[in-house]
């Protein structure tokens, strides 16, 4: 005889619509408490995370609003290169030559450089004539509030910087490597001046961070099109080489970057061969052209400065002055701006302890072609300025070191 398969008075388990095992437990009452509990507890996460970030954004927000007050209330915010991209921008904005030329010598004595210009130096010298991006940005600024939209261009340039390395920081790395690290950069007084002044190093960290970024989008793509993150490096390459001329420091990222994974990975075609290939590439052929269209003749610059009476004498003459203005700017950084001098400390860090990352290699290109062109300029004080295009690699540097400092904590704390 068959046995009853449910409950007594023979309706089965699944007689009269009863539900099975399973679906009582997610449809009844007793299983609805868990499912509120598990909902709860999503929202919480949710509004938790919505908390961190909003607190994230409003510490760097209030970071960027000290800087800038403390910058503007410490420091000029003009340098005498300043004059030449806001003639350039009164130029574009419609200005005659010789009204323009006015303006600015009106607003160089005003600010206390009393030195003589001259439309030739002005207008036509070939060292800052191929600087072409920043003045056409500025100039919609300029002809609408003068000499101010110079200001207000380059602060906004800053803060599209600096949100962007924030928000790269804090998705790659974590909130408190990140915060960690934005406080390194903060710290910096002279790196900050730089990318919140009239002048081209802030707009040129901006674009090298693009076109790191372009190549990062290149290398995680798998589908057909993504050539076109090539072209745009290229692009952004172009656009870097025509707002000041430091194509070395983005050729020498890219190709750190490429030579570490080669010996990391043993492959020279590795995901790091088409964008070095790409930047270096139209750096080189940008140089090239602007050689040939805009003879400023650096030799005869640095001979000036350095002394020599012939290419070689100048050339030997080099290293020793790099060491000379490097242990000046490292006495004027511990002296009138210790955040700079613990920045140096933090990147040798990080390029000693966390020396496989990719992160590393391309912050590492950037501060020896830095320090080739703080060798070759001639001057002393210079507080870095040259390695300011890499800001944004840096950055990124200081926040996997923090990162990696933090995991090797936690991992000790998990053993004791």
């Amino acid at each position: 005889m068959a046995r009853p398969s449910g409950r007594p008075g023979g309706r089965g388990p699944v007689a009269g619509g009863a539900r099975t095992g399973v679906e009582s437990v997610r449809g009844s009452g007793t299983g609805a408490p868990w499912r509120q509990h598990l909902t709860a507890a999503r929202q919480r996460a949710d509004l938790g995370r919505f908390g961190e970030s909003l607190a994230y954004w409003a510490v760097v927000g209030f970071a960027f609003a000290v800087s800038l007050v403390h910058a503007q209330r410490t420091t000029l915010m003009a340098a005498q290169d300043s004059m030449h991209y806001y003639a350039r921008a009164l130029l574009y904005a419609g200005t005659s030559r010789d009204e323009a030329f006015a303006l600015v010598t009106d607003k160089s004595y005003s600010l206390g450089w009393n030195q003589g210009l001259t439309p030739e130096i002005l207008f036509d010298w070939d060292l800052v004539r191929p600087r072409v991006v920043y003045p056409a940005l500025a100039t919609p600024f300029v002809k609408a509030f003068g000499w101010s939209g110079m200001t207000l261009t380059s602060i906004a340039l800053a803060v599209v910087l600096y949100a962007l390395m924030a928000w790269v920081l804090r998705r790659r790395f974590g909130t408190v490597p990140a915060l960690a690290a934005l406080a390194v950069v903060f710290g910096c007084q002279a790196w900050f001046f730089y990318a919140v002044a009239p002048l081209t190093e802030g707009l040129s960290a901006l674009t090298l961070a693009g076109m790191v970024g372009a190549a990062w989008l290149y290398r995680r793509a798998r589908h057909r099109r993504r050539w076109l993150y090539l072209v745009a490096a290229g692009v952004l390459a172009v656009v870097f080489a025509f707002t000041r001329q430091a194509q070395l420091i983005a050729a020498g990222a890219f190709s750190v970057v490429w030579v570490g994974e080669w010996i990391r990975s043993r492959r020279a075609r590795n995901s790091w061969l088409a964008p070095s290939a790409t930047v270096v590439g139209v750096s080189a052929a940008t140089q090239v052209y602007q050689l040939l269209v805009y003879p400023f003749d650096q030799l005869a610059h640095m001979q000036s400065k350095v002394g020599g009476e012939s290419f070689w004498e100048t050339l030997a003459a080099a290293p020793y002055h790099l060491y000379t203005a490097t242990k000046f700017d490292f006495r004027l950084a511990v002296e009138d701006d210790p955040g700079m001098a613990f920045a140096m400390f933090v990147l040798l860090g990080a390029m000693i302890y966390c020396w496989r990352r990719p992160e590393i290699h391309l912050a590492c290109g950037a501060v020896l072609a830095g320090m080739i062109y703080q060798g070759v300029n001639g001057s002393i004080r210079l507080e870095f300025r040259y390695l300011e295009p890499g800001l944004f690699l840096y950055a990124l540097a200081g926040a996997a070191f923090m990162a990696a400092l933090a995991r090797r904590r936690m991992t000790r704390h998990q053993t004791w």
